[in-house]
């Protein structure tokens, strides 16, 4: 997991994803998370 202020998020969706993609925080229900932004043009 990644500590990010206050906040642990899983390190999941980063595997398999090319270096450089961008990624946003989100926060659901099971706690924060990183989510692929699809909004990249990469």
């Amino acid at each position: 997991t990644l500590k990010i202020g206050n906040k642990k998020c899983s390190l999941g969706p980063l595997i398999g994803c090319p270096f450089g993609s961008l990624f946003r925080l989100e926060v659901g229900p099971s706690g924060a998370f990183l989510s692929r932004d699809s909004s990249s043009s990469a």
